[in-house]
């Protein structure tokens, strides 16, 4: 599981909401949103701000959206660089408890850009 489907899962279980009704709100099959909570599959944006509201979570719908693109950017980096790997799980980590602002969370994003486009001197 990852760390936006955790959350997910957390939140709905709290709110003792189940699989199937969930999904029903989002107009996908409970298998979907399943896969989901478990890594296999993201929402869109406008998906994780109906979860978001639907969840009574409206709060924390910046972050979700930060973690979710991170979770999607630390995969694309390869296994032998765990230095850019451990940075990415820091900056998760960040975007968990609530402090990689958005404002923050723009220059992070245009450095990854950077950082892509531009190959590394070595």
């Amino acid at each position: 599981m990852n760390r936006v489907g955790r959350r997910l899962n957390g939140w709905r279980r709290a709110k003792r909401i189940t699989l199937h009704e969930l999904a029903g709100v989002l107009e996908v099959s409970a298998a979907y949103l399943s896969a989901v909570e478990n890594g296999r599959r993201r929402l869109n944006r406008e998906q994780m701000r109906v979860v978001c509201d639907t969840l009574g979570v409206a709060e924390h719908f910046a972050a979700l959206v930060m973690l979710s693109e991170l979770e999607r950017r630390l995969a694309e980096f390869p296994a032998d660089d765990p230095g850019a790997k451990e940075a990415m799980n820091a900056l998760c980590r960040k975007a968990e408890d609530g402090t990689l602002t958005p404002a923050v969370w723009q220059r992070v994003r245009a450095a990854i850009e950077d950082a892509v486009e531009t190959p590394r001197k070595e």
